[in-house]
């Protein structure tokens, strides 16, 4: 049986799960943030050395005579200049001079000296501060180029490329306009982050997937290793015998050591225990015969105490044996034949010297595919078990003994041996629950008129735990006393 503390820890496999798809989320996370941007960046850049080359043929194709008046031999040809509000823009407009050799619109003088059809009917479609780049005072400087994003017709978003130049006989500089909308690049820019964070999802599920196989196989000898330890727990096996990787076999090898000596250590107590009991039965059986021989107070105190030696003799003899036999495990034994066998004696016994009804009963019926409940140890001890609390609770009843049988329950999600639930209930006075942990103590009798020595409840919870199992005493539905072991079985 798991601890409840160790279920509540998570397990390996999770903690390997869970954090490979956090990095791996973390990881893809950042590269497609970084790519993202890396993709914008790069159609900002191409949309502006677009404006570059066409800010250079329409600088190509300016000229002026020797009164300083600029012509445009050659404009741009490309055919999106010559549609409206396509978005695509060029102008050229006239620059006064400033400080410090710098260009400055002239005001008054804004309208431009050439601009592209597509521009139509704007003629404030270029604004005045735009040459204020750079967070200066002033315009930009003659020579020099620059880049600032303005509102355009229908709602455009502007990427404006400007350029203020110096032409022959003529004094005062002019300024170079080559503007894009920006809103499609941008769009394929979106497009992009939409299409990459889709291949990312599908990578990241194919990733999950390939770490839920890796973490699956990885920890399949660990799964194998657990399984091995069932079968010892069980008993279906003495050592672990499995293959093993390098990193387990070490702990499959020290658990075999300690598996080897911890039998060794308890095949020698058991031995001990056993010698010690065979040599005390032969003098307490001399004082016995000696106290019956002679009558007086003396001998029925020395008889008193080695009926009482005698019986703890017996008493450890049994756990010892019962010890031995929970060791090999492998025994399997039907339940329901031989409680039955018992609820059938045991009644006949008790029927002779008053009414008394033993029933023998399995409220959830036999299980399915099955024959009967299978408890995983000898007949015998089952037989001592069952026998003792039959015994037990026919002393007390008043008129009704039930022995019922059934699959224990277990926790939801409880990973947990099969275990077989039975369940003995009479209709006599019952005990007080202050009284029933008592009871379970070896050698308690809370009622010296009864016959016995006091060790029959303890002798069942001894052999239910040699098993793995234990007995628990309540308030039975008939009235009296409810006793119930759980034992390693199936059904």
């Amino acid at each position: 049986m798991i601890p409840a503390r160790l279920r509540r820890e998570p397990s390996l496999a999770r903690r390997l799960v869970v954090g490979a798809v956090l990095w791996s989320l973390l990881v893809l996370g950042l590269g497609g943030y970084t790519l993202s941007g890396l993709y914008r960046d790069s159609v900002l850049r191409g949309l502006d050395r677009e404006l570059e080359n066409n800010l250079l043929t329409l600088l190509a194709g300016l000229t002026t005579d020797s009164t300083g008046v600029v012509s445009l031999a050659k404009p741009p040809t490309d055919p999106r200049y010559e549609r409206v509000y396509s978005g695509r823009y060029w102008a050229v407009l006239p620059m006064g001079s400033g400080e410090a050799g710098t260009a400055k619109a002239v005001p008054g003088e804004f309208t431009p000296l050439f601009q592209s059809r597509s521009v139509w009917d704007s003629p404030d479609f270029w604004p005045l501060e735009w040459a204020h780049t750079g967070g200066k005072t002033g315009s930009l400087p003659a020579g020099q180029k620059g880049f600032a994003s303005a509102p355009g017709p229908d709602e455009q978003k502007l990427r404006i490329l400007g350029q203020s130049v110096r032409l022959p006989d003529r004094p005062e500089p002019i300024l170079l306009l080559m503007a894009a909308d920006s809103r499609p690049a941008l769009a394929d820019a979106r497009q992009f982050t939409a299409t990459l964070m889709l291949s990312l999802a599908a990578l990241c599920g194919v990733l999950v997937s390939a770490i839920l196989i890796q973490v699956r196989i990885g920890l399949a000898p660990l799964r194998r290793l657990s399984e091995d330890f069932k079968h010892v727990a069980r008993g279906d096996a003495d050592r672990l015998s499995g293959s093993y990787p390098r990193e387990v076999a070490p702990l499959a090898s020290e658990v075999n050591v300690l598996l080897d000596a911890n039998r060794e250590i308890v095949e020698r107590a058991r031995t001990h225990v056993g010698n010690l009991a065979h040599a005390l039965k032969t003098p307490i059986s001399v004082l016995l015969n000696e106290a019956r021989e002679h009558e007086g107070g003396f001998s029925a105190i020395v008889r008193r105490q080695a009926e009482a030696m005698s019986a703890n003799v017996t008493h450890y003899l049994k756990r010892a044996q019962a010890a031995a036999r929970a060791e090999n495990a492998r025994a399997r034994t039907e339940a329901k034949p031989v409680l039955e066998d018992l609820v059938r004696v045991i009644g006949k016994l008790y029927a002779r010297d008053r009414e008394l009804a033993f029933r023998f009963d399995m409220p959830g019926g036999i299980p399915a595919g099955g024959t009967g409940f299978v408890f995983r140890g000898e007949r015998q001890d089952l037989e001592e078990m069952a026998g003792n609390l039959l015994d037990n609770a026919g002393k007390w009843a008043r008129s009704r003994v039930v022995l019922n049988l059934r699959a224990a329950e277990s926790a939801p999600g409880a990973n947990e041996p099969a275990m077989i639930e039975i369940a003995v209930e009479d209709d006599g006075p019952g005990l007080a629950p202050e009284a029933r942990e008592a009871a379970i103590r070896r050698g308690v009798r809370l009622d010296e008129s009864a016959p016995g020595t006091g060790l029959g409840l303890s002798i069942v919870d001894e052999l239910a735990r040699a098993y793995g199992g234990f007995l628990t005493l309540g308030e039975s539905r008939l009235g009296g006393l409810r006793a119930v072991i759980r034992l390693p079985g199936t059904g």
